[in-house]
């Protein structure tokens, strides 16, 4: 929920960023279109999760989540945070984001046992779209109230607890077979 929250906030404010600094409603169309580049190599990730385990990947990709948001943090505090860095970040994220709700899935399945997986993933989507409500309102508070720079620690703080709280993720589904629970911890 904390990651999902966390880009809720981000694509809000860095739309906004990008609207306000430039001006330019075609620049701002750029920015949200650079979200959706990683559909092109999303097997690829799901590949990825199949060799190295979801919830490993899951972590990878909200490491980078954190890192990048830590990188404009840094800027925003600093003054030099540009549109052309916005985009690039955008272009970075943009080609893991739209993996980040499949491997969710993948990890869900993995992890919970099959008479509870439906009530799960309910539970899963649930974050996800409350993240679409409250995530995106408590980043347009955030810098509204605060600036970009308050704002973006939130962003950056969600991303490191959401990928910290993935870590602490076991991955034995419980009832799994002994040989399968030696697996997940090699």
């Amino acid at each position: 929920m904390l990651t999902s929250w966390g880009i809720e906030m981000e694509v809000l404010i860095l739309g906004w960023y990008i609207l306000s600094e430039t001006g330019s409603v075609l620049l701002l169309t750029l920015y949200s279109s650079l979200q959706y580049t990683g559909t092109l190599i999303a097997p690829l990730f799901g590949m990825a999760g199949d060799r190295f385990g979801h919830r490993n990947v899951l972590c990878a990709m909200r490491v980078s989540y954190a890192v990048q948001a830590g990188f404009l943090t840094v800027l925003a505090f600093h003054g030099t945070m540009q549109p052309l860095y916005v985009m690039l970040i955008a272009a970075v994220n943009g080609l893991v984001r739209p993996s980040d709700i499949a491997m969710r899935q993948a990890l869900v399945a993995d992890i919970m046992p099959n008479d509870q997986l439906m009530a799960a993933m309910g539970v899963a989507r649930t974050t996800a779209d409350s993240a679409r409500i409250f995530g995106s309102l408590a980043g347009a508070s955030l810098v509204a109230t605060l600036g970009i720079g308050p704002a973006y620690i939130a962003v950056t703080t969600s991303y490191a607890f959401g990928g910290l709280m993935t870590g602490m993720i076991s991955g034995v589904k419980p009832g799994a077979p002994v040989h399968l629970r030696a697996a997940w911890h090699s």
